[in-house]
């Protein structure tokens, strides 16, 4: 048995050896139902099942059967394409981006191809591109020299083409509403318009989805109109076309205020601020609306008043029956001024001393509309400065050229009032100050000038002190009798403080007591002399409230006690 070599290629060859019976056989293959082969060997046959009868000379017959296959295996192969959008194999008509790649199996590799298409198209690789559209075919050959075929058409879309035909105008100006109706042939949808502006060179872009549309949204203009198709396919005119169309309109909106009517503020945030428009438009589809920068409406008239300085914006609409026109609205723009505010630019200077009327406010007026006048409360002066001051609230009204008036309030106040006292210890005697405005200076009626002094003489002390702003404030005095005594509680005095009278008790019978009672500059006020005597009432008298001393002269001392009468 001899096995082809090619599937499908009759090179096999079978040979019949027959034995035994009488000779001579005849041979009859089954190769051939009409004209077998009927020699011992059978040549150029295919794969497949054969039979062999043999007959000897005496008509005794003896058959066979054998199955011959292909040397090789099955040689395949299949092509494969790029599909663009529109199941086509090249994107746009005439263009050459077709791709078309074999993939062979079976036989005996390597292969060997080769392609033949339009236009004496030729190549000998497995994958061939920059194809036109057209029918291509490729031999694939293997080692043994078996062939087979296979076979691919590109297909392309039919060439894009448009003509312009119809426009419709914008409603106003601005609304860029006009449209632009195109009649489209071939290419693969969905179609994009492009429509250029032949003055500003802005360009609109729409998706088309057939192959008659209104392209939206086009302002007034000359336009100029192409169209690509899903495959970035670029346009051409059908013959006799238009790509040109003009959107225009006869309805346009005007905001303009009137430079003549413009009222400022001639006072410093008092809303007294007018506008208004200039050139009514008369129609009924023409209205106004007046805005801040921030959004804040200030209505619909065409005067718009008692405004604040700032910046405002005119703005002028446009609508009809099917709506309004966003796009139609044009504005202008103002600003609003007014004066500088009143500024008082005061200097307040407090009271030197608690109690005394020594501060003053300076004022140096700004701003406005010079000149200006004054009026003060609550002491009703009308000049730009006062004087002579105690502490306590003031305002003024400061009045300009215009009319306009700012109120200032101001405070002068006070240091708190300078406190002294004076204690004794023994011979010495100790101050304590407080209030008024350190530092300060003392002043002792001994002539010393410390804090604390030592009393070198019996006799009155009181001390004086002045602060830094030169506020003066007394002690209490002390009466110093003798320089070595100490008093000594030998009597009592109750109550103390009193307000009628106080009771002083010597605690036994006394043949001779003397008693003064003192102011606090050392004056005697009253003089008792007593003989046995144990007590003593003391009345208040005309005396007013406030501190005194009492001094008792009894065997042979002096005491001492100071005495509040309330």
């Amino acid at each position: 048995t001899i096995h082809p070599y090619c599937t499908g290629v009759s090179s096999a060859s079978l040979t019949a050896i027959a034995s035994g019976g009488t000779l001579n056989y005849s041979y009859v293959w089954s190769d051939d139902p009409t004209i077998p082969q009927t020699t011992p060997t059978a040549t150029l046959l295919a794969a497949g099942i054969y039979t062999i009868t043999v007959t000897d000379s005496r008509g005794c017959i003896a058959t066979d059967t054998t199955d011959i296959s292909a040397y090789t295996n099955a040689m395949d192969a299949i092509i494969t394409t790029q599909q663009y959008n529109g199941n086509v194999e090249v994107s746009c008509f005439g263009a050459n981006d077709g791709m078309a790649i074999v993939s062979t199996w079976g036989a005996h590799a390597p292969y060997t191809y080769q392609w033949f298409g339009p236009n004496n198209y030729t190549a000998t690789n497995d994958s061939i591109d920059n194809l036109f559209a057209g029918a291509y075919s490729v031999t694939i050959e293997d080692t043994n020299g078996c062939l087979i075929n296979r076979y691919i058409n590109l297909t392309e879309p039919d060439l894009l083409q448009f003509t312009s035909y119809l426009s419709t105008n914008e409603t106003c100006l601005g609304a860029c509403n006009g449209t632009v109706t195109l009649d489209i042939l071939g290419g693969t949808f969905p179609y994009f318009g492009i429509a250029t502006n032949n003055s500003t060179t802005n360009v609109i872009t729409s998706q088309i989805l057939s192959d008659t549309i209104t392209f939206p949204g086009i302002c007034s203009g000359i336009y100029t109109i192409s169209l690509t198709d899903a495959n970035n396919c670029q346009s051409t005119l059908i013959q006799g076309g238009n790509s040109q169309q003009t959107i225009g309109t006869t309805i346009a909106t005007y905001a303009t205020i009137d430079p003549a009517t413009v009222q400022h503020l001639i006072c410093y945030g008092v809303p007294t601020g007018s506008i208004s428009v200039q050139s009514l438009m008369a129609a009924p589809n023409y209205t106004y609306s007046w805005e801040n920068l921030v959004g804040n409406s200030f209505g619909t008239d065409t005067i718009a008043d008692n405004l604040s300085a700032g910046t405002y914006v005119l703005f002028a609409h446009y609508s009809d029956s099917f709506g309004s026109y966003p796009g139609c609205t044009t504005s202008d723009t103002i600003i609003i001024t007014e004066s500088t505010e009143i500024m008082s630019n005061a200097t307040v200077n407090d009271a030197l001393c608690n109690g005394q009327s020594s501060g003053s406010i300076t004022t140096a007026a700004s701003g406005g509309t010079p000149s200006f006048t004054y009026f003060w409360y609550p002491n009703s002066q009308t000049t730009a400065n006062i004087n002579n001051l105690s502490a306590g609230t003031y305002s003024v009204d400061i009045t300009d050229n215009n009319n306009c008036y700012k109120t200032d309030t101001f405070t002068v106040a006070e240091p708190t009032a300078v406190v002294v006292s004076i204690t004794q210890n023994g011979n010495q005697l100790q101050s304590t100050v407080s209030g008024g405005t350190p530092s300060y200076s003392y002043q002792w009626s001994s002539g010393q000038t410390s804090h604390n002094i030592n009393a070198n003489n019996s006799g009155a002390y009181t001390l004086t002190i002045t602060d830094a702003n030169g506020c003066v404030q007394a002690s209490n005095t002390i009466v110093i009798t003798a320089i070595t005594q100490i008093e000594a509680e030998e009597f009592t005095l109750y109550p103390n403080p009193f307000k009628q009278e106080t009771l002083l008790d010597f605690g036994a019978n006394k043949e001779m007591v003397s008693i003064k009672i003192l102011d606090v500059c050392g004056n005697a006020l009253e003089t008792h002399d007593l003989k046995n005597a144990e007590q003593f009432t003391i009345k208040r008298g005309k005396k007013a409230s406030g501190i005194y001393f009492l001094e008792v002269k009894m065997d042979g001392e002096t005491y001492h006690k100071r005495l509040v009468i309330q």
